[in-house]
């Protein structure tokens, strides 16, 4: 309850400084998803030679969520902040997506109302700006998929190890604040932007969460060339088994 007041506190902003302070809430942080940026016609991305430029011509920062196909088949396996201007993305924070898995749509159960985010025995992911999160829900729940396969447990223990994890500051490009986030069988990254949390995600220890949906995409590419229609997908993340 103490950080909570805190936190309340810290959100307040100063309206005027006289004898008499009038406070009011801060302004919700304004980023825009890639979609919403391409939509509105302020964002433009250019590939040379694996090379990959963002030019944002809009107000707001754009979000290049880790595992976004960003160009062709050119995907960010790190999540990205691009401000107003020039962002040139590092080869180390891309990589190249089969061709077979570019076209296919990911199934999943439809986002509920209120949910920022997803935790499994081995990730979680919170994405907690409420718009955002619906709009890359499949993205989301793709990510997931290898843990549902594989996992027994449930999100809760996982979730309860990562809130006692060692969180560090680290390098990023783009607009914002990344650190990482660490413990004995865990690792993952948070972004910070404007003094609130944009995006964070936590795996096992060498795991590579951006390439999970390059990875289950791959795999339903393969499940559906074999003749088979639809997928199990939805059934997993229910918890079912044939």
């Amino acid at each position: 309850m103490q950080e909570k007041i805190r936190a309340v506190l810290r959100d307040l902003q100063v309206c005027n400084r006289g004898k008499l302070s009038y406070l009011a809430a801060k302004p919700q942080t304004a980023i825009l998803s890639l979609a919403e940026s391409l939509r509105d016609g302020n964002v433009l991305i250019k590939e040379n030679a694996g090379f990959i430029t963002v030019d944002n011509a809009g107000a707001s920062p754009a979000l290049l969520l880790a595992g976004e196909l960003l160009i062709g088949r050119w995907q960010i396996k790190v999540t990205v902040l691009s401000p107003p201007g020039s962002l040139f993305i590092p080869a180390d924070y891309l990589s190249a997506l089969p061709a077979k898995a570019c076209g296919l749509e990911i199934d999943c159960p439809p986002w509920q109302a209120g949910c920022i985010g997803l935790a499994s025995e081995g990730a979680l992911e919170i994405l907690p700006v409420e718009r955002l999160a619906a709009q890359l829900w499949p993205l989301m729940f793709a990510r997931q998929q290898p843990y549902l396969d594989t996992c027994a447990g449930t999100g809760e223990n996982f979730l309860a190890k990562a809130a006692n994890g060692q969180i560090r500051v680290c390098p990023t490009v783009g607009a914002g604040e990344a650190y990482t986030i660490s413990g004995l069988d865990f690792s993952g990254k948070a972004l910070v932007f404007e003094d609130r949390l944009i995006h964070l995600y936590i795996t096992r220890k060498g795991d590579q969460f951006g390439e999970n949906t390059a990875r289950f995409l791959c795999e339903k590419w393969a499940y559906c060339s074999q003749g088979a229609v639809g997928s199990n997908f939805g059934d997993a993340a229910a918890g079912r088994r044939d």
